[in-house]
């Protein structure tokens, strides 16, 4: 066998040839072996033309003369010649191949190529004659200039609307060959030419083959490239990464092999990538065979009914395709186009009826005309199915943007087909998930801002200054100022009084306290930043020195509302100070002549600090100030008693003040910022956690619900919702890029959308876990879970029960200290089915606790790797495995056939499957019987050991295996009810030697999942898979039969449905720096739960979504959009 390479060009493409092309030329050297005694000789007489011009005359083929050299392809050798008697350039082709060194194969091959040229399409090249000389077969064929349909594509960037176009011109150049009996063998981009005309064709026709009586070659062997031209003694293969089945079986091929090859180069042009992957021709011929289909990379607009054609013509039995090519190209055209074209036939063909019923009555007659409804109503349905996946593109496109926009979009749909439905269900479940609004108010203009008044009302100012006023109750509202009336709009926290602040006045609207403000007095254009007391009782705005006064000075300005005719009192602060204002403007301090000055305006008081620093907060009571120091130390804060005038230093380079007597500081950490809130009168640290480091100012990035019980977090374009008593981040809501989302009343949070207010209410955490630290644990079960605390020696373990969220704590006794760098960290917790938690520290340390014994220490230490079991836990060092179920309580000891590797106990409890260098094992836990399932013939590489996983069948009847084996990756089902025996066996192309792979059944025990190279989740059924595109996968679990939960090695947690091939994060990914390999767990009520999904020692709960039917997803999708 030959292989030619397909990149090789020849050196002269000036002109593209039907055939010089970049998948079919060889390296364009003189080879005897190809070009064959009369080409040598012609190839001699052009060279010796052009060195001796005039010498003698140019080589000739039958009529044609021969102009220069093209290329060589795998049927033959390609010149450009000249028609002397009419007077035209054509391509000339001389067919080459075993085949017609025998009389019936050359017959065969002339007949064939002469049936070619009786074909007249425009979208085939032309073939002007079919002859003999010399012993050889030309062809002769129009010559054509522009580029391959491949380098058209390379040129830029092409819509999947272009594409269709073009490939169904070459589509329809496929069909007339067919019609003529006439075969391709070997389409692929690279034979289509997009002429400078503007018509596209399809060139270089398959004109040899195997003919009878020759042996089908054999493939190369692995590790051969697959992107290349297969031939055996000159007869065609066809080229690998677009052959057929049948192609790689040695089959000739007919008009289905075409059709997979046109759909193998649509799905490419499509997706930009090849359909099946393979590091060799075999490795690609098994993906071809078993039909694994890459999955499309995300991100892309192909509507969901193109890629169901394409898939259906990429089937590996000729059968499951289409039936022929013109099918092929009828799926192929647009709905509309199907529509427009079947409604005229229709019109048309009603109106012959008619014409013919006024000749005479025809029984007949009722048929036809169903036949006609039929068609029409079958347009209509495909015609929805397409704008329905357009649909469902622009609900997808909006998701991580705007999810009110995707559940708008998905309320559009109008079809009934499940598959969309499916898609839609997903998308409805993912939009939730990301933080939909319970509430929308909207105004006739795009707003510039919303505020919420005290009392259930909003208002907003759009963007040509009119102010508008909604109650929240029914959602009504109505424009109360005209345009140009605000620049800007204050509203009090704690009392139903507002503002608006204008060009020369300040209207304040609320009982008692309603009146204007003339500014002009005021110079106007000099006061900025203004505020409304909580209270409503003051309003407070800073003056700012007029322009050329050197000696100027900030100026507070305070107005007492209730004193409608009282001057505003007027404080002068020293030059670049900006003093700190409680809440209710009732207290204000800053730096002065090294000491700190507070002020008590309402009642006249001042007094006089020595701390030197300079106070920018204070907490609701006034009696703390948040200050940075006078040194600016980078990375602290002070933290000032301002009845004492005491400080203390914070370790933190931002804070701000939480309730009376608390505060939330955050400092950058190991490539995050720890985020903790602290109480300011003892240090305690009530809370802390880890978010992700972001660009935006801090003070812009952490917003405080004043009601203290959330709090926002910027997290990348999103906002997280925080447990502002207990840490922990909620749930997540999108604002524009530049908004800032408002606390309003009872912990609602508002953000302004365009012409819409947008009311959020943080829905209550399914758990809280009020003291997290580090480290996060999950029972085999799903029915408890545990945390350490981020104090290990005076904060106190947490167990939850999930299910009814109670909460237990304890301590364990005297723990080991913590290194300089552990801190909190090294202590891991775990916790059994029965809710015994077992707490492993360094140097072996062990606690357990249960509610019936309380906290014990081990007096035997527990050192090597901890594995959870459903009762207890497991220690494995080097071959040794050891079963604990309480301090110094060993049940059983195992001794591997060699060093332990990976450990999953069965969800029954009752065995061990132990995965080792030597092989797979099963250890009885009663018994202490040790049952080999897998020997290793020799040991196995540490690296390829951990591209390996275990997983149990949820009855623990079934183990999966999936093991390195001759660089690929084998999974094997097993029934491990008695002696092993194998069910069934997969063999997946890997990449051995990469971080460990992850295996696990559906709830069913009936399908697998795993990780497919880290690019993809894919399940694996007896004969067939399928498989969605992912981000990497820290770890995952199976929800449903085809859907997932899994968390990327960035924390995010992520929503899968194979089945629908849609992936979305449940949040943004926080990057949080989390577990490597975070649990998560199937409950039996179907609930997923998550430790380290929104930050490490979180919990998450998400509700199966599995079930619905297209109408209950339709009536959920309604409801959703009603709110909106």
């Amino acid at each position: 066998m030959k292989i030619v390479d397909v990149d090789e060009t020849s050196p002269d493409r000036s002109e593209v040839d039907v055939s010089a092309d970049a998948d079919t030329l060889a390296t364009p050297r003189l080879r005897p072996e190809v070009l064959g005694d009369a080409a040598q000789r012609r190839t001699k007489a052009m060279v010796h033309a052009s060195l001796f011009k005039g010498a003698g005359e140019a080589p000739t083929i039958g009529p044609y003369q021969v102009l220069k050299w093209l290329g060589e392809g795998g049927m033959g050798v390609v010149y450009a010649a000249y028609d002397d008697k009419l007077e035209r350039k054509v391509a000339l082709k001389l067919i080459r191949g075993a085949a017609l060194q025998r009389p019936q194969g050359r017959a065969r091959t002339l007949r064939e190529a002469r049936a070619l040229a009786r074909l007249s399409h425009p979208n085939v090249v032309h073939v002007y004659q079919v002859g003999e000389v010399d012993d050889e077969v030309f062809v002769a064929m129009e010559f054509l200039t522009g580029p391959t349909l491949r380098e058209w594509l390379a040129a830029e960037p092409r819509s999947w609307r272009e594409v269709l176009a073009v490939f169904r011109q070459a589509g329809e150049g496929l069909a007339a060959a067919h019609r003529q009996g006439v075969v391709h063998r070997d389409f692929k981009p690279a034979n289509v030419i997009l002429g400078d005309d503007g018509r596209v064709r399809v060139v270089d026709f398959g004109l040899a083959y195997l003919g009878d009586g020759e042996a089908a070659p054999e493939l190369p062997a692995a590790g051969e490239p697959t992107d290349v031209l297969l031939t055996q003694t000159g007869a065609v293969l066809g080229t690998p990464a677009y052959m057929a089945a049948e192609q790689f079986a040695g089959a000739r091929g007919d008009a289905k092999t075409d059709q997979f090859s046109f759909c193998a180069a649509l799905y490419e042009a499509l997706y930009g990538q090849r359909p099946f992957a393979g590091a060799d021709v075999q490795a690609l011929a098994t993906a071809v065979a078993e039909g694994r289909v890459r999955a499309p990379k995300t991100g892309q607009e192909v509507p969901a009914w193109l890629q169901r054609v394409v898939l259906r013509g990429l089937q590996p039995d000729p059968a499951a395709r289409w039936p022929s090519m013109d099918a092929l190209l009828s799926a192929l055209q647009p709905a509309e186009a199907r529509l427009r074209g079947r409604l005229a036939w229709a019109v048309g063909s009603t109106a012959a009826l008619l014409a013919g019923a006024l000749m005479y009555v025809s029984t007949t007659g009722t048929p036809a005309a169903s036949a006609q409804q039929e068609d029409v109503a079958a347009a209509r349905a495909e015609l929805t199915r397409t704008q329905d996946a357009k649909r469902l593109a622009e609900a997808r496109a909006a998701l991580t943007r705007d999810p009110v926009e995707t559940i708008r979009a998905l309320a559009q749909l109008a079809g009934d087909d499940p598959g969309q439905w499916n898609e839609a269900r997903f998308l409805a479940a993912a939009a939730t998930a990301r933080g939909l609004p319970a509430q929308v108010l909207r105004a006739e203009r795009p707003l510039a801002e919303a505020l919420p008044l005290a009392g259930g009302e909003v208002v907003g100012r759009d963007e040509l200054g009119a102010v508008w006023r909604w109650n929240m109750s029914d959602g009504t509202g109505e424009q109360v100022l005209a345009p140009g009336a605000a620049k800007s709009l204050l509203v009090a926290r704690g009392a139903p009084v507002w503002a608006v602040v204008g060009e020369a006045s300040v209207q304040v609207f609320g009982e008692g306290v309603a009146q204007t403000i003339d500014l002009r007095a005021e110079r106007a254009g000099s006061l900025d930043a203004w505020e409304l007391a909580a209270d409503g009782r003051s309003l407070v705005a800073f003056a700012w020195p007029r322009a050329g006064d050197p000696g100027g000075r900030l100026a507070l300005r305070l107005w007492e509302l209730s004193r409608p005719d009282a001057s505003p009192r007027a404080t002068s602060l020293p030059r670049g100070v900006w003093p700190a204002i409680a809440a209710d403007a009732s207290t204000v301090a800053f730096a002065e002549d090294g000491g700190t000055r507070v002020i008590r305006p309402r009642d006249g008081n001042e007094t006089r600090l020595e701390y030197a620093g300079r106070p920018f907060a204070l907490t609701g009571d006034a009696r703390f100030a948040i200050a940075h120091p006078k040194d600016d130390d980078d990375g602290r804060i002070d933290v000032v008693d301002l009845e004492t005038g005491a400080s203390r230093r914070v370790k933190a380079d931002w804070g701000k003040p939480v309730g009376e007597g608390d505060a939330l500081f955050m400092r950058p950490e190991y490539g995050h910022h720890a985020l903790w809130r602290e109480s300011l009168a003892t240090g305690a640290v009530v809370w802390r956690m880890q978010v992700p480091s972001h660009g935006r100012r801090v003070e812009e990035r952490v917003l405080v619900d004043p009601a203290g019980d959330h709090f926002l977090v910027a997290i990348g374009e999103d906002w997280g919702v925080g447990d502002l008593r207990a840490g922990g981040l909620r749930s997540f809501v999108t604002v524009p890029r530049d908004r800032l989302p408002r606390w309003g009343a009872d912990g609602a949070l508002m953000v302004v959308h365009r012409h819409e207010v947008r009311i959020h209410r943080p829905a209550p955490a399914a758990v809280t876990v009020h003291k997290r630290g580090p480290d996060c644990a999950l029972a085999p079960a799903a029915r408890w879970a545990a945390a350490t605390p981020w104090d290990r020696t005076r904060g106190e373990f947490t167990r939850i029960e999930l299910a009814t969220n109670k909460t237990a704590t304890f301590r364990c006794p005297s723990p080991p200290s913590a290194g300089p760098d552990l801190g909190a960290y090294g202590l891991n917790a775990f916790v059994d089915d029965a809710g015994q938690v077992t707490v492993i520290g360094e140097g072996g340390y062990n606690c357990w606790w249960d509610e019936q014994h309380g906290a014990r220490v081990g007096s035997q230490p527990l050192t090597g790797w901890i594995f959870e079991l459903p009762r207890g836990v497991a220690r494995a060092v080097e071959a040794e495995v050891e079963v604990w179920t309480g301090p110094d309580q060993r049940a059983q000891r195992f001794t591997a056939a060699s060093k332990v590797v990976d450990l999953q106990a069965s969800p029954s409890g009752a065995r061990l499957a132990v995965r080792s260098e030597k092989g797979v094992e099963l250890l009885a836990i009663d018994s202490g019987a040790v049952t080999p399932v897998i020997a290793e013939a020799s040991a196995v590489e540490r690296g390829e050991l951990m591209a390996g996983a275990l997983a149990w069948s949820p009855d623990s009847a079934q183990l999966a295996v999936l093991r390195p084996v001759a660089g690929s990756l084998e999974l094997t089902r097993w029934d491990v009810t008695g002696s092993p025996r194998e069910l069934e066996r997969h063999v997946l192309k890997d990449s051995p030697g990469r971080p460990r792979n992850r295996v696990a059944f559906t709830p069913s025990g009936k399908t697998l999942a795993l990780t497919n190279r880290h690019e993809s989740l894919m399940l694996v059924v007896p004969g067939a898979t399928m498989e969605v595109a992912t981000p990497e996968l820290a770890s995952f679990a199976m929800r449903g039969e085809t859907e997932a939960l899994g968390i990327d090695f960035r924390g995010g947690a992520i929503m899968i449905d194979v089945a629908a091939g849609e992936v979305s994060p449940l949040a943004p990914n926080p990057d949080l720096g989390s577990s490597t390999n975070p649990p998560i767990r199937r409950a039996a009520d179907g609930t997923m739960w998550a430790c380290d999904a929104l930050g490490p020692g979180t919990l998450l709960g998400a509700q199966e979504f599995a079930g619905e039917s297209p109408q209950a997803v339709r009536s959920r999708i309604a409801a959703l959009v009603a709110a909106l």
